[in-house]
């Protein structure tokens, strides 16, 4: 943590995920950061609940292997059990997304793994440090057809939630569908994609070439083909700007791409401008990375941050909210508004968020099949009815993007 103001801020249990996220295997002062840390724990299970929310279990299990922390054996031997979970479903997924992928490119459709194990393996360089919930390729529009047809020649089907209640809804508004394995209760479920983003956030890159400029990642044998750094760099700084940055570990994965000596940082800020309508939310996300996990940033963006006073400002302001709380932060529309660069910027996104279906408005009327498209309409109406206290509120807003 840069600013001291953080670690008086801290929790004991937040001081401690943050060392971990620092600390390396052979470097003696991250290790002693740990051990201090540890040493002012009162609960360590209110810990392994805080880092299982953070997705940092395993960063937890081998910062205090590494340091030589003595954990109460019961929570000691829980973090592992947990840990052995997460890397047993990693290296499952690995293997199922392989032999998707198999099966897609023998089929002819070009697809590229997005997510999960993957990008633990690129991040990390260990496959088995994410937890891996489900497979995400995405894929060609006009090769989704037969990209279906593979999945369900491999045993999936589309999942309840995504067939009567509003498939269209998500087919058009957040431009995946999900599957799941009609016979394996342990499968991954599998989202199947024909966008990087949804609607309701504006960066969409040609999918064609980026499956030109695909990078290929080798794991367990096989090589997969992965986006281009700058890029991944990106999609996880929208990601994260998207949902508030209320995982640890997403901004964990930042710090690691930030630190790829291969990384073009020109590069980066130059897709940020052409693709995202401005550079704020990309700044925030590298400048709360170096408030709380000590990155070091390229020169070209250190400049920019510093010269986005607004972006520095937002990362020292949510820094201070994750670092002060046990909990998630809750998603905030008006953060994200506030890392838009202009208001022309903040009206467009909430125009898109305000016109865009979703899972709600096929909750609130059914509409047959035939007249899914209405739901776009029935959007409009839903939010002035919830205007004027004739409909209820939304509790979510659509698939969630790990």
């Amino acid at each position: 943590m840069t600013e001291p103001i953080l670690r008086e801020l801290a929790t004991p249990e937040m001081r401690l995920l943050l060392a971990a996220a620092c600390c390396e295997q052979g470097d003696s002062s991250t290790h002693e950061r740990v051990r201090r840390e540890a040493a002012a724990l009162g609960d360590w299970a209110r810990l392994q609940h805080v880092a299982r929310a953070h997705r940092m279990l395993p960063f937890v299990v081998d910062a205090v292997a590494w340091s030589g922390v003595q954990v109460p054996a019961p929570t000691m031997q829980s973090l592992l059990h947990e840990r052995l979970e997460i890397a047993a479903g990693a290296w499952r997924a690995v293997h199922e997304t392989a032999a998707l992928h198999r099966r897609l490119t023998d089929a002819g459709v070009r697809a590229l793994v997005y997510k999960g194990p993957l990008l633990s393996q690129r991040a990390y360089g260990d496959c088995t440090m994410r937890a891996s919930i489900d497979i995400d390729l995405v894929v060609e529009r006009a090769q989704l057809a037969r990209a279906t047809d593979v999945l369900r020649g491999a045993g999936y089907g589309l999942r309840a939630d995504a067939t009567l209640r509003g498939a269209t809804v998500i087919y058009a508004a957040y431009a995946q569908l999900p599957f799941g394995h009609l016979e394996d209760p342990v499968a991954r479920d599998v989202d199947l994609h024909w966008r990087f983003s949804n609607r309701t956030l504006p960066w969409n890159p040609p999918l064609r070439d980026l499956l030109e400029a695909a990078e290929p990642l080798s794991i367990a044998g096989v090589a997969l083909p992965i986006v281009p750094l700058e890029h991944e760099l990106l999609l996880q700084l929208l990601h994260g700007a998207r949902h508030h940055w209320r995982t640890l570990e997403w901004l964990l994965v930042v710090r690691a791409l930030l630190r790829d000596r291969s990384l073009d940082a020109n590069g980066l800020l130059e897709l940020s401008r052409d693709h995202v309508h401005g550079c704020r939310a990309v700044l925030t996300g590298c400048a709360l990375a170096h408030l709380l996990l000590d990155t070091p940033l390229p020169r070209a963006i250190a400049d920019a941050v510093e010269a986005d006073r607004a972006a520095g400002s937002l990362a020292s302001e949510l820094a201070r909210a994750i670092v002060a709380s046990n909990e998630l932060i809750p998603r905030s529309r008006r953060w994200l508004l506030r890392t838009q660069d202009s208001v022309w910027d903040q009206a467009r996104l909430l125009a898109v968020a305000a016109a865009v279906p979703t899972p709600r408005e096929a909750e609130w009327i059914r509409l047959p099949r035939g007249a899914t498209a209405l739901y776009w309409p029935l959007r409009w109406i839903r939010l002035v009815l919830r205007a004027v206290g004739l409909a209820s509120s939304p509790t979510g807003s659509g698939p969630v993007r790990r």
